[in-house]
């Protein structure tokens, strides 16, 4: 009985560890290739299937704050999201978590104006989601990293980026030059550096 309590307890540490930890989110898979271009990269790179799409939407419910979801709430109802969604807020703000929340500020509406400015882009899908969930696009939703947690910084971030601050100058790309083996991402010219993250269009 002993022994099966220790067993438990074990357990229930490494889980709280891992949900507190995480693994370090990697950005190679940030880079990814406008819409005429992804054919022949794609095989290369990691792809988001329904059924990850579904999970993760589910999961929104349960991994928001509360205080994030007023944030958002708020944000929307007062006519400051620049005709953003809930949703479409709730979305960059899981990424910026799952993709730099161990990044300084900047870094973190550094992600999310490079989210914005596919959006803008004539060469990535025109919405929120699409940017998103478009295969390969962003690590953190391939390995679920973007759904661990919401702080309310990550929130504030993505509105900082929708009121117009854009850190990067314009990137479509950023990835981490410590982990990014992919020729193609490291062929684009950096325009600048912020915390881990390299940034070019």
């Amino acid at each position: 009985m002993k022994l099966l309590k220790h067993i438990a307890l074990t357990a229930v540490s490494f889980g709280m560890t891992f949900a507190l930890w995480g693994v370090p989110p990697s950005t190679v898979m940030a880079k990814t290739l406008p819409t005429s271009n992804l054919e022949q990269h794609v095989n290369n790179e990691h792809t988001i299937s329904t059924s990850m799409q579904n999970m993760t939407a589910s999961m929104q419910n349960t991994s928001q704050p509360s205080s994030s979801a007023s944030i958002i709430a708020n944000a929307v109802s007062s006519g400051t999201a620049d005709g953003f969604s809930q949703n479409d807020i709730n979305l960059m703000a899981h990424v910026v978590y799952g993709e730099a929340r161990n990044q300084p500020f900047t870094g973190q509406v550094a992600v999310a104006a490079v989210i914005l400015n596919r959006f803008h882009s004539n060469v990535f899908p025109h919405s929120i989601p699409g940017v998103i969930y478009q295969p390969g696009a962003f690590t953190s939703m391939s390995n679920g990293q973007a759904w661990l947690g919401l702080h309310r910084v990550n929130v504030q971030a993505v509105l900082d980026a929708i009121h117009g601050w854009d850190p990067t100058h314009g990137a479509l790309y950023y990835w981490n030059p410590a982990t990014a083996t992919s020729q193609w991402i490291w062929s684009q010219p950096i325009m600048l550096q912020i915390g881990n993250h390299v940034f070019a269009k």
